[in-house]
């Protein structure tokens, strides 16, 4: 063989091998994204558990306002609560529904996992059990947020 036919083998060897080359770094890189993924997603559970934990935690180390909440349990209107406790609850009730259209969103988009899907579901639907929650939902909340959410809701509150 000639020299030119030696280099051109050579180089066609060089051309094989860096294309192996490439397909394992994309392989490699496929897997690393993949994990990335699932770290994250696993992260996205566990900080909206925590919030949820949170929310339920915040009531119940705090006397005076887990009397109100339980007090205002038992109402079926905002209406009927002094104008101050009507405030309170209302960002309250505000706050589980933010909670609750965070883990709706993520579900829709196949972000968060179905353990912390159910449990967002169950934790929302426990406060729509509530006919004061249930009120300020069909007579003011439901206004504050995109359709799709607003027919989710209103799904949950017919179970």
């Amino acid at each position: 063989m000639d020299l030119q036919a030696t280099s051109q083998l050579l180089g066609n060897f060089g051309e094989f091998f860096g294309a192996i080359a490439v397909v394992i770094t994309l392989m490699y890189l496929a897997l690393q994204v993949r994990q990335a993924h699932r770290h994250t997603k696993a992260d996205i559970n566990q900080r909206l558990n925590d919030e949820i934990a949170e929310l339920n935690r915040d009531v119940y180390l705090n006397p005076e306002f887990a009397t109100l909440v339980n007090r205002a349990y038992t109402k079926s209107s905002l209406d009927e609560l002094e104008p101050e406790e009507r405030q309170r609850m209302s960002r309250y009730f505000a706050t589980v529904l933010n909670r609750g259209r965070q883990i709706y969103e993520l579900s829709r988009d196949n972000v968060v996992d179905e353990q912390t899907e159910i449990l967002g579901t169950s934790f929302l639907a426990r406060f729509l059990d509530r006919p004061i929650f249930l009120s300020a939902w069909q007579s003011v909340l439901r206004n504050w947020y995109p359709k799709d959410y607003v027919d989710y809701v209103d799904n949950l509150s017919k179970r």
